[in-house]
């Protein structure tokens, strides 16, 4: 079974990642499509579906 890829963003307002396109077929497409979707405020990586979203970044107290 071959696997797809998709794009998460964080989301500033919502504090958490939000998947923005999916369906890859490859994780070089994926990436690339993150690069040009990624800005200073909003990064973006590349998860394996089905996506297991990761955890906020902690922030210390």
């Amino acid at each position: 079974m071959k696997s797809t890829f998709a794009v998460l963003a964080w989301d500033k307002f919502e504090e958490s990642w939000q998947v923005v396109e999916g369906g890859f077929k490859s994780y070089r497409d994926a990436s690339r499509y993150a690069a040009q979707y990624e800005t200073p405020s909003m990064p973006a990586i590349v998860r394996r579906e089905p996506v297991v979203l990761p955890a906020a970044p902690q922030v210390a107290a």
